[in-house]
């Protein structure tokens, strides 16, 4: 479970070949989409992505669980709208597994470069995402 404070959002990042259910459970938030072009596995090995974005889209705790491919929408950043919002991600298969003929599954973070067109542009991967910070609680249970 994320929960993102009033104006707090979790940097464009990605989920490599994974599937993802993410359904928000408390607010709403804003989700910036984009869509892989190309081969997901060699984008694993590039340091840059090109990529279609989708639609933003803001999706709040009454709406449908929102889905991701390994190619659709696996990219995205996602935004508290209008105060604290919380949301879980489902997501499979884990980071613990390995990628074959790749190695570790990483997560990486994005910075967007230049726009070719309406739709399609490209993504820069960077280590770290300036400005952003994660904390973790242990869940005690119900």
């Amino acid at each position: 479970m994320f929960i993102l404070r009033r104006g707090s959002q979790l940097p464009l990042h990605d989920h490599p070949l994974m599937h993802g259910i993410c359904k928000v459970v408390h607010g709403k938030v804003r989700m910036r989409n984009f869509s892989l072009i190309g081969d997901p596995l060699s984008s694993l090995k590039d340091g840059t992505v090109k990529v279609t974005r989708e639609g933003d889209r803001v999706v709040a705790y009454n709406d449908p669980a929102v889905v991701l491919s390994p190619t659709k929408g696996n990219i995205h950043e996602i935004s508290a709208v209008d105060g604290p919002a919380a949301f879980v991600d489902i997501l499979a298969p884990p980071y613990s597994s390995l990628i074959v003929g790749y190695g570790p599954r990483p997560c990486h973070y994005f910075l967007e470069l230049d726009c070719e067109g309406e739709s399609a542009q490209k993504l820069i991967k960077i280590n770290d995402h300036p400005g952003y910070w994660t904390d973790i609680a242990p869940y005690l249970g119900p």
